[in-house]
């Protein structure tokens, strides 16, 4: 996953990124944790870098239609980023 700033102020050196899988465009209860990582890098304004994120298997998805979201954050200050396409998980 690429994060880019775009804001006039660095982020912080430290933050979290969560992938989950939502069959609702927002998150909420429903949604299932796919996957996080923590990362110590700082993001100066207008940087940007490659993050990588270990998924969980789709496994735990019953079969249906599904967006990703992206929840990043620092402390108590989360940022929801919603997919624009579904995915679809089928029966095996």
């Amino acid at each position: 996953m690429t994060l880019s700033n775009h804001g006039q102020s660095a982020l912080p050196g430290s933050y979290s990124l969560a992938i989950y899988a939502s069959r609702k465009k927002m998150l909420d209860h429903s949604a299932i944790l796919l996957g996080s990582v923590d990362t110590t890098h700082a993001l100066r304004a207008g940087e940007s870098e490659e993050v990588r994120v270990g998924l969980a298997s789709s496994k735990k998805l019953a079969a249906g239609n599904y967006h990703l979201i992206a929840v990043m954050g620092t402390g108590n200050s989360p940022v929801e980023f919603a997919s624009t396409r579904i995915f679809v998980v089928r029966e095996a």
